[in-house]
């Protein structure tokens, strides 16, 4: 058993992570990586609809210290879904949360079909938690069944959060055990572009962006629909806006 490969549909392809710029963040830049932590690594991976079940035809069905063991060593890279408009400053909890209160980053990355199988694609689903909306019947749900599979045990289990991180529209990349930690970006993602928050410091900005490999930073400078913003806040509406005054401070070769 194992959960369907989301697939890389059009209006899923532009997605979000928004992060503080911090040591740890900058350090990933200058070769284009992600980090790609081990559930045991995270804080609340498992916040979501956490029942057990097993293949009644399974025999002998798995172990559920094994299945719960072997979870703690898959890798969850999320970030957060866009649609058509794939521009940041909409997302305001996900920078107030992940994004060091507006003063951090959102890159903006263009998914990419995977073709290795240890890793997949899941779009989180979100269901009603049993002590929300008590004036309606709650949802009822189904326990996962669980096989020999164990990587698709881990896929189905990650797949499902409580409503009330709807807010964060998340798609999970799911990583095989030993296949976590430091990855190449373009294994996954193009990097389409980079948004600032609106607390940013222009000397912040520029750090990040000369940690940059340097066709990355002319990329960025250069192509349409593709850049380096901001994000504004003239009056009550949050908008971006292109940073072209910034390349004159770039460290370019």
């Amino acid at each position: 058993m194992s959960v369907a490969n989301a697939d890389l549909e059009e209006d899923h392809s532009y997605v979000c992570k928004f992060r503080e710029i911090n040591e740890k963040f900058l350090s990933l830049l200058p070769k284009l990586e992600i980090y790609i932590p081990t559930v045991a690594q995270l804080n609340d991976p498992l916040e979501g609809v956490l029942t057990e079940g097993y293949a009644v035809s399974c025999n002998p069905p798995p172990v559920k210290s094994d299945v719960e063991s072997y979870l703690q060593t898959v890798g969850i890279y999320s970030v957060s879904i866009h649609k058509q408009k794939w521009h940041g400053s909409n997302f305001l909890p996900m920078w107030a949360s992940y994004a060091n209160n507006h003063s951090g980053v959102c890159m903006v990355l263009k998914r990419k079909h995977l073709t290795d199988e240890r890793f997949k694609w899941v779009k989180v689903q979100y269901v009603t938690h049993p002590h929300n909306h008590k004036n309606e019947q709650p949802q009822r749900l189904m326990p996962p069944t669980f096989t020999q599979d164990l990587f698709g045990n881990a896929q189905a289990k990650l797949s499902e959060k409580y409503d009330y991180w709807r807010h964060e529209h998340e798609f999970r990349l799911i990583a095989q055990p030993g296949s976590t930690g430091h990855q190449a970006m373009d294994q996954f993602f193009d990097l389409h572009a980079l948004v600032f928050g609106f607390s940013a410091k222009q000397e912040e900005i520029l750090n990040v962006l000369n940690q940059l490999p340097d066709d990355t930073k002319h990329k960025l400078m250069s192509a349409d629909d593709v850049g380096i913003f901001q994000v504004v806040k003239p009056n009550t509406l949050f908008m971006i806006e292109p940073l072209d005054n910034l390349r004159p401070s770039l460290k370019l070769e």
